[in-house]
C-alpha cells in the first residue's frame, strides 16, 4: 500500500511540473524591445524569431525591424516614410498602439491615428467608396513561443489592403 501511495505521489508531482511548463504568455511578458533576426540559411522562415534588443546578434538582426512594446497599449516601431528629398523615403520611429489577446496569442500593431492624414484624406476624395479604418493596422501576428529571450511568431498578415 505504501508503494502504491509513493507511485501516486510521483505521478502527481510529474503532472504538476508538466502543467507549469504550459504557462500562457501574458502581455507583461511582451513588454520591452524586440528585433527580428534573419535565419542563417537565407530561406524564408516558417516561424519568425524576434530576440530582445539586448541579446540580439547585430549580424543577424534585420535592419529597422525593432518593435518596442510599452505599457498602456503604446508601442514604437520603425517605418519608411515618404520624402520629397530622398527617394523612396527615410526611416522614422513611430509611436503607435498595440493589443494582445492572451487566449489566441494574437498581437495587432496599429499606426498612429494621425499618420499621413493628408495622404489618406486625398485618397478618400479620389476613391469615396474605399473603406480606410483609422487607426490603420500595420502588422498582425500570433505569438507561438517565448523562451530564453526569444519571441517566436507566425505572421498572419501579408500586405495590408483595404477593400471597397
Amino acid at each position: 500500500m505504501k508503494r502504491l501511495a509513493f507511485i501516486f505521489l510521483i505521478f502527481l508531482a510529474a503532472g504538476y511540473s508538466a502543467h507549469g511548463q504550459n504557462k500562457t504568455i501574458t502581455e507583461f511578458d511582451l513588454y520591452g524591445c524586440w528585433t527580428l533576426e534573419s535565419n542563417e540559411n537565407g530561406q524564408p522562415p516558417q516561424k519568425w524569431i524576434y530576440k530582445s534588443c539586448e541579446e540580439s546578434d547585430s549580424k543577424l538582426a534585420v535592419r529597422n525591424s525593432k518593435i518596442r512594446f510599452l505599457a498602456y497599449s503604446k508601442c514604437e516601431f520603425q517605418e519608411i516614410t515618404p520624402s520629397q528629398i530622398i527617394c523612396p523615403g527615410i526611416w522614422k520611429t513611430l509611436e503607435g498602439t498595440w493589443s494582445y489577446d492572451e487566449v489566441s496569442g494574437l498581437v495587432e500593431i496599429f499606426y498612429p491615428e494621425n499618420y499621413m492624414v493628408e495622404f489618406w484624406k486625398k485618397l478618400k476624395e479620389e476613391h469615396p467608396d474605399l473603406v480606410i479604418p483609422n487607426p490603420r493596422l500595420k502588422k498582425k501576428f500570433r505569438v507561438v513561443g517565448l523562451n530564453d529571450g526569444q519571441l517566436e511568431i507566425e505572421k498572419t498578415t501579408h500586405n495590408i489592403t483595404y477593400s471597397k
